[in-house]
């Protein structure tokens, strides 16, 4: 099988794993599949029990907006958390990779009675904490700060790569971005091509978009973090 790596996710993170990947050694290029807009704005202390973060991005608009740091933060996996501590918050609760495990989370480790949860994500949601956290009895609304846009077309480069068969695993991070990977490819005219490749996906959410979209041969990393898909290389 072909040893090149084509990471398909949001373009910062796209170069940032496409980087980490030639360090330990691997052929990976970048293929993002959306891109983000910031929005970050102020947000009032009183009556705030506590912040939820489903993103690193997040974490990075709210910190251009807020300076307060006085408040418990919950983090949905350990990227997001590595953010918030960089940020400078201290109290500090990681969720096990994706929003069921942090809903679980919230409702350990807060009480109804303590004042509002504030969700601080994108304008789109793949999973609606503050709704959820609502229909157990708490006070609790989504705040948007950024928000992600799909891209139509994938880099000279990446395609290339493709057409020519030298592209032996895709990293896809999102439901989203398998179907826009899919997209992509078709426009490019390698959808042929890309699909005798490998994927492997952030969750089972994940793969199971990329088996609607074509893609029939899916890894699903054990725990939806990085670590866990590139753990998984060696295998593929």
């Amino acid at each position: 099988m072909s040893s090149g790596i084509l990471v398909a996710r949001e373009e910062s993170g796209a170069k940032d794993s496409a980087q980490a990947l030639r360090e330990m050694g691997y052929v990976a290029w970048s293929a993002p599949v959306s891109r983000l807009r910031f929005a970050p704005h102020a947000l009032s202390r009183s009556g705030l029990q506590a912040l939820a973060f489903t993103s690193r991005h997040g974490v990075r608009a709210f910190i251009a907006a807020n300076a307060w740091r006085d408040v418990p933060v919950f983090a949905v996996g350990q990227v997001t958390a590595r953010a918030l501590h960089q940020a400078g918050f201290s109290r500090v609760f990681v969720a096990a990779g994706e929003g069921q495990s942090l809903l679980d989370l919230l409702r350990g480790q807060l009480s109804p009675k303590d004042g509002q949860l504030v969700h601080v994500g994108a304008d789109r949601l793949q999973i609606d904490i503050a709704s959820q956290m609502e229909a157990a009895g708490f006070a609790a609304r989504h705040v948007p700060m950024y928000r992600t846009r799909a891209l139509s077309a994938l880099p000279t480069q990446a395609l290339g790569e493709l057409r020519a068969g030298r592209i032996g695993t895709i990293l896809l991070y999102s439901a989203d971005g398998a179907r826009v990977l899919s997209v992509s490819v078709e426009a490019g005219n390698c959808g042929e091509q890309a699909r005798r490749a490998r994927c492997v996906c952030l969750s089972a959410n994940v793969a199971k978009s990329a088996r609607i979209w074509g893609w029939s041969e899916t890894l699903c990393a054990p725990e939806p973090t990085q670590s866990a898909m590139f753990s998984l290389l060696a295998t593929v």
